[in-house]
């Protein structure tokens, strides 16, 4: 469901014809009042649920040792896995305590240039060994749309051959697979960004650092309290369609209960209830993903037989 579809429904539910017309429109029922209920339900569904599953990738620099964390995560069990990129090979990094890190660990790494530890405190992860390597780039070889699903390049040469990001003028693509000269397989606008036109030597980068974490919903950007910024629009809810009709419903009657209780009350359900029935939903659908990172050897990706991405 997209965002004007769901926030189409909720106005349909909350509005009457009075609400809607000239003078006797509602200053409670606002495009900014909507948005601000509708924010509060899908918060309670990401906390509650941690159904939200978020990727974050940075463009890491030799000798960065610090990143600030992913501004919509939630800190209850917020990180899966935490992995860096170097020469095209996976290494993912376990978490470790301030104590291990800066005594025990940091003592010995000194001359290491390849991160496999970090270490969390406020809003910054901390990584060991600083790396000594950093981001691939290259430039666009044409312009593009905010469509473009093959990206032309001047060289993909030391970027991931299957399955990488790349940050290109604010915004976040990921691809399926690479040749010389192109990013194939593109999706745009990931990480909370838009996909938009950029023009030829455009400067890409790789993101060569990677977090996978529980996220809230993205926020909804709005210009003044009656306009919602148009780009965001068309962006589709991040909250399966299952389970959008309980969060419409919640955010009605969070509505509609400060002026007419028997309105609001069609629109009543026990939201902690259904949350608590959804999470245990979602932790048995990821009964069997692996979610703890203990592994520091590196993985190169290369090609089956079939010509599909394998893991070594």
């Amino acid at each position: 469901m997209k965002l004007y579809e769901c926030i189409s429904r909720i106005e349909d539910n909350v509005l009457s014809n009075s609400d809607r017309q000239g003078k006797a429109v509602n200053p409670l029922f606002t495009k900014q009042a909507i948005v601000n209920a509708l924010e509060s339900s899908l918060w309670d569904y990401a906390q509650t649920t941690l159904g939200l599953e978020g990727i974050k990738t940075y463009a890491l620099v030799s000798g960065q040792s610090k990143i600030v964390a992913p501004s919509d995560r939630i800190r209850s069990q917020q990180y899966r896995t935490i992995a860096a990129i170097v020469s095209q090979r996976w290494y993912l990094l376990e978490i470790q305590s301030q104590t291990y890190m800066k005594n025990t660990f940091f003592a010995n790494t000194l001359g290491a240039n390849i991160p496999t530890r970090a270490s969390l405190w406020e809003d910054e992860i901390e990584i060991r060994p600083v790396p000594r390597s950093t981001y691939k780039q290259t430039t666009l070889d044409g312009n593009i749309t905010a469509t473009d699903t093959d990206i032309d390049v001047v060289s993909t040469a030391g970027f991931l051959r299957y399955g990488g990001r790349i940050h290109l003028g604010g915004e976040v693509i990921s691809y399926e697979s690479t040749d010389d000269t192109t990013f194939k397989g593109c999706r745009r606008g990931l990480e909370n960004t838009v996909a938009k036109i950029h023009t030829l030597g455009s400067v890409i980068c790789e993101g060569n650092f990677w977090i996978y974490y529980n996220k809230k919903h993205w926020e909804i950007p709005m210009f003044d309290s009656s306009t919602i910024d148009p780009d965001y629009l068309t962006k589709e809810m991040e909250i399966n369609d299952v389970h959008m009709p309980a969060v419409i419903n919640e955010t009605s009657y969070k509505l509609l209960c400060r002026v007419d209780m028997d309105r609001a009350l069609l629109y009543r359900a026990d939201y902690k209830a259904f949350l608590e029935q959804a999470k245990w939903g979602i932790k048995e659908g990821q009964a069997n993903q692996n979610i703890g990172s203990t592994m520091s050897n590196p993985f190169l990706f290369q090609t089956s037989a079939y010509g599909e991405p394998l893991l070594m």
